[in-house]
């Protein structure tokens, strides 16, 4: 499991001697980002994890990595938040907001449409300017002209 939240205080660390060699254990207590914060005690086992707790000033926001154990002892039950792995933040980064990963703080980026541009029309040039003639008119002298020059026609018994 895992949680992001606030670091507001350190708690007595305990040392001892084992059947495996010497131990150390200690503690902190940590305060979610939620609307309603809640206060969590997190216990971690190590020299190599209590050093990186101390190390971190409070109000220092980590994401906490963590196991939830119960135990029983005399018909009573114990719960413990043990810390597995703690990750810090910047701390100029909003809440719940990390550095390691750049996907979960997206930059805003504006978005333009290109202003669109009228079209000019074409202008025509010398070499693309083609100028026709028209034939001549025909007139009824013409007209005149050509029916006298032409050669009889026979004529036919069709309606049309």
């Amino acid at each position: 499991m895992e949680i992001i939240g606030n670091l507001i205080q350190l708690t007595q660390e305990q040392r001892g001697e084992s059947q495996n060699g010497p131990w150390v254990r200690g503690g902190f207590v940590l305060e979610t980002l939620d609307q309603y914060p809640r206060k969590i005690h997190f216990s971690t086992w190590g020299e190599d994890k209590l050093m990186i707790i101390k190390s971190l000033p409070l109000g220092s926001q980590i994401k906490v990595i963590f196991t939830i154990e119960s135990r029983e002892y005399q018909e009573r039950w114990y719960t413990e938040c043990r810390c597995t792995n703690v990750e810090t933040f910047q701390s100029a980064m909003p809440p719940q907001m990390p550095t390691q990963n750049p996907y979960n703080n997206p930059q805003p980026t504006q978005v333009t449409q290109p202003t669109p541009q009228p079209t000019p029309t074409p202008q025509p040039t010398q070499e693309s300017q083609v100028t026709y003639q028209t034939p001549p008119q025909s007139t009824q002298s013409n007209t005149a002209m050509n029916t006298q020059n032409a050669m009889p026609q026979e004529e036919d018994d069709l309606p049309f």
